[in-house]
């Protein structure tokens, strides 16, 4: 089909099958197909009237109009609008890593979080290096960054870390304690609560913290007693678990 008067004193500008216009381009692959360099390949909407909105609508034959992307005269905000009762997802690599239902729920399927349980005990002075997330006693991991001695930070951001355990100090000991450890520094020391006294006393350790994390920082356990005696329970006794929060 050829071009318009209009469209061809416009230059590299066309219309083909009807349907498809190019600028720069002599062989549009969309409904507007925009080809150059710099801003030459922008694509522009502005809104002169004041209190309005510039807006790129979405519609379709089915349902209408389902939502657009706009900003509003001298708000400074842009706006994604859903129209519909249905959710705004976001996708990277082919994959769906956010979402938002219509009821304002957020989901993010991808977002590195773990709870695991150590397969032995852990001695006094020891960090802390069988934890497996194998799903027994709810324990699971996203991402695969927890390993058996250690969690690392994916990326940059702050972490919630949860501890929970209970400690044998094999003797009547004063106190029972589990350390965290960033990048082999302790940050935290985790005082236990006596539970009994005796010649063995029983300490329940549990505490959480939000850390700020480095890319590649790390996060371990240590466990530590008075008397150098005691060690950390196995199994579901203890857990070490966390996410990032953003």
């Amino acid at each position: 089909m050829g071009k318009s008067k209009e469209l061809a004193e416009l230059g590299n500008v066309m219309s083909q099958d009807s349907s498809r216009v190019g600028i720069n381009t002599q062989s549009p692959a969309t409904g507007l197909h925009v080809v150059g360099a710099g801003s030459q390949g922008w694509v522009t909407v502005e809104n002169t009237a004041t209190n309005n909105y510039s807006i790129v609508d979405f519609t379709d034959s089915v349902s209408g109009r389902v939502g657009y992307v706009g900003t509003y005269n001298g708000a400074n905000d842009l706006y994604l609008y859903g129209a519909k009762q249905g959710s705004l997802k976001a996708y990277t690599y082919g994959v769906k890593r956010l979402e938002i239902d219509s009821s304002g729920r957020v989901t993010m399927p991808y977002q590195p979080a773990f709870m695991a349980y150590p397969t032995f005990a852990t001695d006094a002075g020891d960090y802390v290096s069988s934890w497996v997330t194998d799903g027994a006693y709810g324990t699971y991991q996203i991402g695969n960054h927890l390993t058996s001695d250690r969690f690392t930070a994916p990326v940059a951001g702050r972490y919630q870390i949860n501890v929970k355990a209970l400690y044998n100090t094999g003797d009547g000991t004063q106190y029972a304690r589990i350390f965290l450890y960033v990048n082999g520094t302790q940050v935290i020391d985790g005082l236990g609560d006596r539970l009994t006294s005796g010649t063995i006393d029983y300490y329940l350790i549990a505490y959480s913290v939000t850390l700020n994390l480095n890319a590649n920082d790390y996060v371990q356990l240590k466990a530590d007693d008075y008397g150098d005696n005691g060690y950390i329970y196995s199994g579901r006794y203890t857990s070490f678990s966390g996410f990032l929060v953003g």
